[in-house]
C-alpha cells in the first residue's frame, strides 16, 4: 500500500476510535497500524459491514457525540497527522427552567383569591406572586440526564421540578392579609349556614 494511502487509513482508524490508535508513534509504526486494522476488520465483520463502511459509520457517530458535547475529538487525530485521545463523557445533563407566564400566574391567582378572599388580585399582587413563583422555579428546575454509550445507545432519566404554583398562590393569599382571608371565610360559612337553614 502506498505510504499516502496508509497514512490516510491510519487517520480514518484514529478518527473512528479504533483501539491502539492513540499512541504517539501510531502514524509511524506499521505494526501498530496493522494491529489496529485487524481490530477494525474484526469489529466490521461482527457488524456485517465492509471495513470502510464500519470506519465511516464510527466516524460519523463520534462526530455526533462531539457535536452533542459528549466526546472531545480535539486531540483525536481529526485533520492532523498525530494521534491523540478522544475524551468520552458518557453523561450529559440538561437543566430546563420553565417559568410560569404572567397571564397564567394572573389566572391562577385570580381563581385562588376569588375562592379564598372573594375578590380579584391587584396587579401588585400578581407581580408579587409571579416574582416568588419564577424565583422558586429557577431554584428547583427540571433536570434531565442523558447517558450515552459508545455504540450510540442512550438512556434518559428526569428529575422533575417540585414547584407547586397553586400551593404558592394559596400561601400568598393566606399570609399577605390574614384578616381579609379570615373575614371572607367566616362570611362564606355564615352564608352556607343560612342556605342550609333556608334563610
Amino acid at each position: 500500500m502506498p505510504v499516502a494511502d496508509r497514512i490516510q487509513l491510519a487517520q480514518q482508524m484514529a478518527m473512528a476510535g479504533v483501539p491502539g490508535t492513540t499512541a504517539s508513534n501510531f502514524y509511524t509504526d506499521l505494526s501498530a497500524q496493522m494491529t489496529a486494522y485487524e481490530q477494525a476488520l474484526t469489529a466490521a465483520n461482527l457488524e456485517g459491514k465492509p471495513v470502510t463502511a464500519y470506519l465511516s459509520d464510527s466516524i460519523e457517530l463520534r462526530r455526533q457525540l462531539d457535536k452533542a458535547g459528549l466526546l472531545d475529538l480535539s486531540g483525536a487525530g481529526y485533520g492532523g497527522s498525530s494521534g491523540g485521545t478522544a475524551k468520552f463523557d458518557p453523561t450529559k445533563t440538561r437543566t430546563t427552567v420553565t417559568k410560569t407566564s404572567r397571564a397564567r400566574a394572573r389566572a391562577l391567582l385570580r381563581s385562588m383569591m376569588t375562592d379564598m378572599n372573594g375578590r380579584a388580585p391587584t396587579e401588585a399582587e400578581v407581580d408579587q406572586f409571579l416574582s416568588k413563583l419564577n424565583s422558586q422555579e429557577a431554584a428547583d428546575p427540571t433536570v434531565t440526564t442523558y447517558t450515552y454509550q459508545r455504540d450510540g445507545d442512550m438512556t434518559t432519566t428526569t428529575d422533575p421540578s417540585n414547584v407547586d404554583p397553586a400551593l404558592i398562590a394559596e400561601r400568598q393569599v393566606k399570609n399577605q392579609n390574614p384578616k381579609e382571608y379570615e373575614a371572607y371565610q367566616r362570611l362564606k360559612y355564615y352564608e352556607s349556614m343560612l342556605s342550609l337553614l333556608g334563610g
